[in-house]
């Protein structure tokens, strides 16, 4: 404790001894300054005193200096002593005698107690730490103020050096005056008054030298006054720039937070349209895999269908061939028959003539008791041919061709018009047949019996009139002989027109494009029907029921149907409407009209491409959808037939579309033409397409958005026509949010200035009548002619058999 309190004494007297120093050092400054203001005042009273010499000074201040400072550092050895004895101290392991006898005669009284507590050894070691940091600082303090001082002392030195030189300066200057007063007091004038005028001429000159001293020194002093203003001016200026500089780049870090600002909003939009553009993105790429999937359905649907085709095609190869075995086959029965019938013919001119009447009568009478024949599914009468003996029977189920021949002598009748007759199933008795079975079979009984008599030989309905085959006059036949031949006739024909190939088909095509449709055969027709309408799914049953264009025009709407098995109401239609065009006979294919000439390939491909509803081609390809029939389709067709049930933006695209065909007469030459002309140009909006209106989107800066009109059913005829397509309705197609006001006003003004060019251009356009612009289709109605007389080969057999059966009725009932 005894040292603790040492120690903090000698801390505390310190700063006094540095206190005292600079007191010593400003006492010696101001004792040189008054002595260097006292010089002049002893050189007067005491001209010859010798001044003391500098040297003086010097070496009481260098005494003083080191007077001070040897105290200081002594403190400063005797604290570097203690410091490293209480840092043996702190470091000692323990406390033996050896250490205390190093220790300072102070701190002997508190070690030499031998046993010390744990709890004193631990205060007494904190407290030599607390003793050491003091005297550390103190030392710390200590060196700095020795540096200080030395700092002062270096100051003072050059102070006093520059008082030391202008002392001696004042020195020469006080010897060079009093050299002067000396000379003066030696020198003695004799006048007085030149002495005084002397004096006064010197007091005089001393005031003209003083007077200008002074003016000198007042311009100095205004010189100085006025750069001090100056620079006072200067200052307040600079001031000033500053200040105004200041509020500058307040201003600009202001303007440039601000633009930060609006950076960063401009930012957060541009993120939040990327946002939206990539949301979009995925929607469309969603939509895409959508689109692509139906296609691959579509694709398989088509693979499946043209499997399906083939697999028809191969059955119907199968049918060909079988039935051209089966030609064969009855052609060779056929001459086998032809050597029979050679005989009954030679049998037959044996028979006297006295004898035909009677054999006549026999006949009629036979006929007359055989006259109801069974019904398909009964057995034939076989007692009643076994006793006639001039009925021929028929052994086989497909009877031959029978032909009545021409007697030598006598003149012959030939009937080129086919007969369509079922075929039979048994030898005698009549097989599956149309409804119409029953009345043939009357007709045919009245052209036997008037062909017996007649008394002469005819030649049969044979198509291949190179087959001469006779009867006698006097042979009667079966009914279903007749029947059968007829049935392989048809066969021979069907197999003759689908066993053409596509260069014969084009061929026959080619050679018909210039005459009427009441002029073709049945194979143009078939061809017609085939490549024309695209629609050789009604081609079997074309050729089954229709044998020419006469027919083919004559047909009302129900036999048409029935003729063709039509279901789809579009098909029917699209048939109709080419009949009725062909109805003029100065129509033929090759000056068709403009709606004509448009298949459903180019409807489904392209128009609907045009119009942006390519989502619709499958159903336009499945009602084959052509050109007359695009330009009969109403809202209700649309809606029933096609899906656009419940798209009322897609049902005024498509009808709008139309509309515009309309107007230019279906000319797709004109319209391409138009398009190409505002291809570059932002001009006619009316004929402008779904791509068109794309890329016009884009060249107003809105490709992000320009996308989202694929498919979506606006063009350009949309826009013009319709006066209630608005800019919004435009936005709404492209996707453009609602809070994208700026992007909307854009779409707006660049939209408008389009569209009001177009109406304008659209106004001044002359329309004319609409068959003048081009014919539109007739709407659809059909005209039943019932008048038109139907020369078909059937109807005509029909009627002369029943005019004959009429007669023989006639003539039995009197």
């Amino acid at each position: 404790m005894t040292s603790c309190l040492l120690m903090e004494s000698t801390y505390r007297s310190t700063p006094k001894r540095s206190v005292s120093f600079a007191d010593t050092v400003t006492v010696i400054s101001t004792r040189k300054a008054q002595q260097v203001a006292n010089v002049p005042d002893k050189s007067e009273s005491a001209e010859s005193e010798e001044q003391p010499p500098n040297d003086r000074h010097e070496v009481s201040f260098v005494s003083a200096y080191t007077s001070k400072f040897g105290a200081v550092e002594t403190a400063l050895q005797s604290l570097d002593s203690l410091s490293e004895q209480i840092l043996q101290f702190i470091f000692s392991s323990s406390l033996n005698s050896t250490n205390r006898k190093n220790v300072s005669d102070l701190t002997n009284s508190v070690l030499d107690h031998s046993a010390l507590l744990p709890q004193q050894r631990d205060a007494l070691h904190a407290s030599l730490t607390l003793m050491r940091g003091l005297l550390m600082d103190a030392q710390t303090k200590f060196k700095k103020m020795v540096d200080n001082n030395k700092r002062l002392a270096t100051h003072i030195d050059g102070t006093i050096q520059s008082a030391n030189h202008e002392v001696n300066t004042l020195r020469v200057e006080l010897n060079m005056t009093n050299q002067k007063l000396r000379e003066l007091s030696v020198v003695k004038d004799v006048c007085a008054h030149c002495q005084e005028t002397r004096e006064m001429n010197k007091v005089m000159e001393d005031n003209k030298a003083l007077s200008s001293s002074n003016r000198q020194l007042l311009k100095e002093i205004a010189n100085l006054k006025q750069q001090i203003s100056n620079s006072e001016i200067r200052n307040k200026d600079s001031l000033q720039a500053l200040q105004s500089e200041r509020q500058r780049l307040k201003q600009d870090k202001t303007e440039l937070l601000n633009q930060i600002h609006e950076m960063q909003k401009t930012i957060e939009d541009k993120e939040e349209q990327l946002r939206d553009f990539i949301r979009e993105f995925e929607l469309q790429m969603k939509e895409s895999e959508d689109i692509m999937k139906e296609g691959d359905d579509e694709r398989s649907r088509l693979s499946r269908e043209r499997n399906d085709i083939s697999r028809r095609h191969q059955d119907l190869t199968e049918v060909v061939s079988s039935l051209r075995n089966e030609l064969v086959c009855n052609e060779r029965k056929i001459k086998e028959l032809e050597s029979e019938l050679q005989a009954v013919r030679q049998s037959a001119v044996q028979v006297q003539s006295s004898k035909r009447r009677s054999m006549h009568v026999s006949v009629e009478e036979s006929f007359t008791n055989h006259k109801s024949i069974n019904l398909p599914g009964t057995e034939p009468n076989t007692s009643s041919h076994s006793q006639d003996p001039l009925l021929i029977p028929t052994p086989s189920p497909v009877s031959p061709r029978h032909c009545f021949g021409q007697v030598p002598g006598g003149t012959h009748s030939s009937s080129s018009e086919d007969v369509q007759i079922d075929p039979i199933s048994n030898g005698g008795s009549l097989g599956p047949s149309y409804a119409r079975k029953n009345k043939l079979v009357q007709h045919l009984s009245g052209s036997l019996s008037r062909a017996f008599k007649r008394g002469r030989n005819r030649k049969s309905l044979d198509i291949r009139p190179e087959t001469p085959l006779f009867y006698p006059r006097n042979a009667s036949f079966s009914v279903s002989s007749l029947s059968s031949d007829a049935d392989v006739f048809l066969a021979s024909s069907h197999l003759d027109l689908y066993e053409r190939s596509d260069e014969e088909k084009k061929e026959i095509l080619e050679n018909n494009q210039n005459l009427p449709m009441y002029k073709w055969k049945a194979d143009a027709v078939l061809v017609w029907l085939e490549l024309v309408m695209h629609m050789s799914q009604y081609v079997r049953g074309c050729a089954e029921n229709i044998k020419s264009g006469k027919v083919l025009l004559g047909l009302s709407d129900a036999e048409l149907d029935n003729c063709l098995n039509i279901e789809n109401p579009l098909h029917r239609r699209k048939i109709c409407l080419a009949i009725d065009e062909f109805r003029n006979p100065s129509v033929t294919i090759a000056n068709m009209s403009a709606a004509g000439q448009l298949d459903h390939w180019w409807v489904s491909e392209q128009w609907l491409r045009d119009i942006g509803l390519t989502q619709y081609a499958s159903r336009f390809r499945e009602h084959l959808i052509d050109g007359r029939t695009l330009a009969s389709l109403s809202r209700k067709d649309l809606e029933r037939h096609l899906g656009m049930e419940g798209k009322k933006c897609h049902l005024e695209s498509a009808l709008r579309g139309i509309q515009l065909l309309h107007m230019l007469g279906f000319n797709i030459q004109r319209l391409d033409e138009r398009r190409q002309m505002c291809q570059s140009t932002d001009t006619d909006l009316l004929v402008w397409n779904n791509s068109r209106l794309i890329q016009w989107a884009k060249s107003i800066d809105l490709k992000e958005y320009s996308s989202n009109l694929r498919d979506s059913g606006v063009h350009g005829a949309m826009a013009v026509f319709d006066p209630n397509f608005t800019s919004d309705d435009m936005a709404s197609a492209l996707g453009i949010p609602v809070n994208k006001a700026t992007v909307r006003r854009h779409l707006a003004s660049e939209f408008e200035t389009v569209v009001a060019s177009a109406r304008e251009s659209l106004e001044e356009e002359v329309m004319g009548p609409k068959e003048e612009t081009g014919k539109k289709s007739s709407p659809f109605v059909r005209s039943n002619h019932q008048q038109k007389s139907k020369r078909s080969i059937r109807s005509s057999i029909s009627r002369s058999l029943g005019r004959q059966m009429s007669k023989d009725t006639q003539l039995n009932g009197k």
